[in-house]
């Protein structure tokens, strides 16, 4: 997948913040559903065949929402970890921004840094690029781990 710059400035962790929010609705939710299920467990005076469906029918919806709740909160986890890879990156684009400005040089949609040779040295247009692109591979690259 190639990361272009002008889209990586775009994005927010402010949406995935709102998705993990709702996640933790979700969640809390289905806590609520299981709590409800279990507090309704057919009673064990009940005797014969539909007792003895009941109580089964009745544990595979606890096991169901028990299923589902584990797996909104692996979701959950996946979302804030995402967001926290988006918030490390945009800080670091903002650091690696601010040192070009302070600089005197331009990061360009693409990545690329441009400045004027005579105004500012080589060595320094190569830290403000190398500074880019480390900040681009470390937080990309933690975002799919």
């Amino acid at each position: 997948m190639t990361v272009v710059l002008a889209e990586v400035r775009r994005w927010s962790a402010g949406g995935l913040d709102a998705v993990a929010a709702e996640l933790d609705t979700a969640a809390a939710r289905l806590g609520d559903l299981r709590a409800a299920l279990v507090r309704g467990r057919p009673p064990d005076a009940w005797r014969g065949l539909a007792a003895d469906g009941a109580r089964i029918e009745h544990g595979r919806l606890v096991a169901r929402v028990e299923r589902l709740a584990a797996e909104v909160g692996v979701v959950r986890a996946g979302v804030v970890a995402a967001a926290d890879a988006v918030g490390g990156l945009c800080a670091g684009l903002a650091e690696a921004q601010d040192l070009a400005d302070g600089c005197g040089l331009a990061i360009a949609a693409g990545g690329a840094v441009d400045g004027s040779p005579s105004a500012v040295p080589a060595a320094v247009q190569a830290e403000v690029a190398d500074r880019l692109e480390q900040v681009l591979h470390a937080e990309i690259g933690r975002a799919h781990v």
